[in-house]
């Protein structure tokens, strides 16, 4: 009892507010060995693991159906906040990418190599109807807004913070399944939600938008679709960027042309609106991280694949092979584009 009371006072701690009530949320402690060790759960779409150690955990979930998934071998997210308030959050824990499995009710796991603790996030992001409210934004594409896919915004740790505007765009991908359809989309983007802030610790989601398989377009961080909000998505360069992340794991899998055209929609309205030249190249100094030092002057393309600014494989072989077109469609398409160059007014004549 004593035990239960405690577990209850820590998740209070890390689970604050609704979403604890609704229950939508578990953590779990693993005991990390090397044999097989199964944990039966209540009802979850979404697990992610924290683990401490330069080894990894190896795991696979059941379906309600009772059909277990493949082996998956943890790996850290690659999506971060930079150093700061929501970095110290995780508290030296490694940081596990958010997998989909769909309706799942168990979890069988085993260590590999040197793993001292490890707790699992078990999320429940129910369907919920999407609303069909869109917002009214002058050249964007259609967005389903936070309060269409129920975003939780009692959860929320902090207010938004902002740069100075946004210089470039990084493409991600979520590196979750490809596995879903278009009904599941606003609760995966729900789920993800749930695992940034109660399970990392961020103050909300990462990315500024996502966009899924069959072309739909969420809005991702709180604080103004037009505005340069700071996200939680590229390490050393959230600032003053605009992270895009397509919802799946496009390492082997094809984009789909629905999710392509959403996205060169997206960056097309997005960089109009800042003034920035998609096939230009930028010059962004890092705030810190494992490639690039603080401090570092890197010169990036005005959309860049995630690995462009840190050691990751994100956004996928196939997408980032995609991304020189990409740039071309985007030059293409949307607004007349006018460069923060063209912006200048013109010098007086002495």
């Amino acid at each position: 009892m004593r035990r239960a009371l405690f577990v209850a006072a820590v998740l209070a701690a890390v689970l604050p507010g609704s979403a604890l009530g609704a229950g939508l949320v578990q953590q779990r402690a693993l005991q990390p060995q090397a044999s097989v060790r199964a944990l039966a759960t209540g009802t979850f779409e979404l697990v992610g693991l924290h683990w401490r150690g330069s080894g990894r955990v190896e795991y696979r979930t059941r379906s309600l159906a009772g059909r277990w998934s493949r082996w998956l071998l943890s790996s850290d997210e690659d999506a971060l906040p930079d150093r700061g308030p929501e970095l110290r959050a995780m508290r030296g824990w490694r940081v596990g990418e958010p997998q989909w499995t769909g309706a799942s009710n168990a979890i069988q796991y085993r260590a590999r190599g040197r793993v001292g603790r490890v707790r699992a996030f078990f999320v429940r992001s129910p369907r919920l109807p999407v609303g069909g409210k869109r917002p009214e934004l002058a050249g964007a594409p259609a967005i389903i807004t936070r309060a269409d896919w129920h975003a939780d915004e009692a959860i929320r740790r902090a207010a938004p913070y902002y740069a100075d505007g946004i210089h470039l765009a990084i493409v991600h991908h979520t590196a979750g399944s490809n596995s879903y359809s278009k009904a599941q989309s606003a609760s995966i983007v729900r789920a993800i939600e749930l695992y940034h802030v109660q399970g990392n610790g961020w103050n909300d989601i990462g990315y500024n938008f996502l966009v899924d398989k069959y072309g739909q377009i969420f809005e991702g961080r709180y604080g103004g679709m037009t505005r340069a909000v700071i996200g939680a998505h590229a390490m050393g360069f959230n600032v003053g960027s605009v992270g895009v992340a397509l919802i799946g794991n496009y390492s082997s899998a094809t984009v789909t042309p629905a999710a392509r055209t959403a996205l060169v929609s997206l960056l097309a309205w997005r960089l109009d609106l800042a003034h920035v030249d998609p096939v230009s190249r930028v010059v962004r100094v890092s705030t810190g991280n494992p490639r690039y030092p603080a401090g570092t002057a890197v010169t990036l393309n005005a959309i860049s694949g995630h690995r462009d600014t840190y050691p990751t494989s994100c956004p996928g072989t196939n997408l980032y092979a995609q991304l020189p077109a990409i740039r071309r469609a985007v030059a293409q398409t949307g607004l007349p584009k006018t460069s923060r160059r063209d912006c200048r007014p013109p010098r007086r004549g002495r």
